[in-house]
């Protein structure tokens, strides 16, 4: 954020390549040891969750700045931290059960 307290473009660039960045070292580590889950799988999970937390950084600053006066008139109470963290959750809940089968190897 810069001094005004809001996220730039620039601000938000550097997040995002920073959690490219993370994601691809980590998923790299584990590509090299021949996990299923690797350099893609993991760069895009964390780009998805940085998004994720910058739309709640956004989130709160608008309804504590610009759209204070309808939140006010609206009597709306909000939480921003509830977004990303209901994004985490829901991913975890909603996603299928993956079979795994123990030292089976499939051939492409």
């Amino acid at each position: 954020m810069n001094g005004s307290g809001q996220l730039s473009f620039f601000t938000v660039l550097i997040r995002m390549s920073l959690a490219v960045l993370a994601g691809g070292v980590i998923g790299y580590g584990r590509s090299k040891r021949n996990c299923t889950a690797g350099f893609r799988t993991y760069m895009l999970t964390a780009v998805g969750a940085s998004l994720s937390i910058l739309l709640s950084i956004y989130e709160y600053q608008m309804m504590q700045g610009q759209w204070a006066e309808i939140v006010a008139e609206a009597g709306m109470k909000f939480d921003a931290s509830r977004f990303g963290s209901q994004v985490i959750s829901g991913g975890f809940s909603a996603m299928p059960p993956v079979p795994v089968s123990m030292h089976v190897s499939l051939q492409p």
